[in-house]
């Protein structure tokens, strides 16, 4: 399982943005793991610059799946509104003669055509009643996700999981031992003196 610096877990689990079980992150988890980067190794820079890349592909589909999802969403006209308001007050005034002996019948058979013609248009809009129309009705447009935009960053998140997989999987061998530090002056004379008993006496 790869790490970085002093053995913090590079391997995230939870759910992506495309649903998928995969690393998701924040950046305060990137940021922890970039503090110290002098004691990092190539492969734990690359574990880090891959995982920024899956985390920036991961929210960028996110925002654009939430906005591709609200634009989506049948826009209300005020018209229909202003439709299903009249129904409601004639449905209003038709309960009490409904309620009467005489003429009750057409009365109910008017409410019935008028509570038939609410749920209609109710079910075109895709509102539950009369107050969901008039919030949708009075909310802010949301523009429309370009379909291309949302292939390149699907194709993007796909691509940063690949990449963040494969780092993972990769063998990385032990790390060489540094080699040893360089003699000091003492050192260097000792050797210099056993070189010079060593070395033959010149004939006289």
């Amino acid at each position: 399982m790869p790490t970085v610096g002093g053995g913090e877990s590079l391997t995230l689990s939870g759910r992506t943005a495309d649903g998928e079980c995969g690393a998701v992150v924040d950046d305060c988890e990137i940021g922890s793991m970039t503090e110290q980067p002098e004691a990092m190794t190539w492969y734990e820079r690359e574990l880090v610059t891959a995982l920024k890349r899956l985390a920036d592909a991961q929210a960028r589909l996110a925002a654009l799946t939430e906005q591709a999802e609200t634009s989506a969403a049948v826009s209300v006209d005020l018209a229909d509104v202003e439709r299903l308001r009249a129904i409601e007050a004639d449905v209003a005034e038709l309960e009490g003669k409904a309620k009467s002996r005489f003429g009750g019948s057409g009365a109910r058979d008017k409410m019935a055509e008028l509570q038939m013609q609410e749920r209609l248009i109710l079910e075109r809009i895709g509102c539950a009643d009369l107050a969901e129309a008039c919030a949708a009705a009075t909310s802010t447009p949301v523009e429309a996700v370009d379909a291309t935009m949302l292939e390149f960053a699907t194709r993007e998140l796909a691509d940063a999981k690949k990449n963040w997989l494969e780092l993972q999987a990769m063998e990385i061998p032990d790390v060489v031992d540094e080699p040893d530090a360089e003699p000091d002056d003492a050192e260097l004379a000792e050797v210099t003196n056993i070189d010079h008993r060593a070395r033959p006496q010149a004939a006289s």
